[in-house]
C-alpha cells in the first residue's frame, strides 16, 4: 500500500528575532509535501500576538495562520508585562491527510519588548474623601484589560470596592 511522504520543513525564519513595542516581524516557512500547518504562539500572560490587520492571534492555541498557499504573515506583538519576554512559535506541517507531525516541528524563540508605559493617565475623582463616601479611580492604557491595585491604608483605615456596608475591606499593603 502507498503511503503518504511525510512532509518536511526547509525553512522558518522571523525577519526579526528581537521585536520591540511598535515593530513587527514577518513570519516566513517553506514545507515539501504539506497540505497545511499550524503554528503556536507559546506566549506569558501579558503578551497578545496580532497580526497586520490587527486581528489577534491566541496564544497557546495551535491554529493556521496562512491560506491560499502563502506562508508568510506579519506579526506584531503588545507585551504589558513592564520587562522583555520570550515568546516560543512552533510550526507543525500538516501531510495531505490532515495528520500533525510533531516529530518535525520547528521553532523559533522571539525577544517581545514591553510597551514603554502601559498605563497613560490615572486619575480619582475627589483628593478628599469623608468617611463612609465615595471616590472613583479611573485609568487609561495601551492594550490593557484591567489593573492590579496595590492600596497603601494608615493605620485604622479601609479600602471598598462597592458600597461599604454591604461590601468586603480590600488589602492593604
Amino acid at each position: 500500500a502507498d503511503t503518504d511522504p511525510l512532509p518536511a520543513i526547509t525553512a522558518f525564519t522571523a525577519s526579526a528575532t528581537t521585536v520591540d513595542y511598535g515593530y513587527h516581524t514577518v513570519l516566513t516557512w517553506t514545507m515539501t509535501d504539506a497540505s497545511r500547518h499550524v503554528v503556536n504562539f507559546l506566549c506569558p500572560a501579558g503578551v497578545v500576538v496580532k497580526k497586520a490587520d490587527g486581528t489577534v492571534i491566541s496564544c497557546n492555541t495551535p491554529q493556521s495562520l496562512s491560506s491560499n498557499g502563502s506562508y508568510s504573515v506579519e506579526i506584531y506583538f503588545i507585551n504589558t508585562t513592564g520587562a522583555t519576554q520570550s515568546v516560543q512559535v512552533q510550526l507543525n506541517p500538516q501531510d495531505v491527510s490532515g495528520v500533525n507531525h510533531p516529530e518535525i516541528m520547528r521553532s523559533l524563540t522571539l525577544s517581545v519588548g514591553a510597551v514603554p508605559v502601559p498605563i497613560t493617565n490615572f486619575s480619582i475623582s475627589t483628593t478628599t474623601i469623608v468617611s463612609g463616601s465615595s471616590a472613583t479611580l479611573t485609568w487609561q492604557g495601551i492594550e490593557i484589560g484591567g489593573v492590579n491595585l496595590q492600596f497603601a491604608c494608615a493605620s485604622g483605615l479601609s479600602v471598598y470596592s462597592g458600597i461599604p456596608a454591604s461590601g468586603t475591606a480590600l488589602p492593604c499593603g
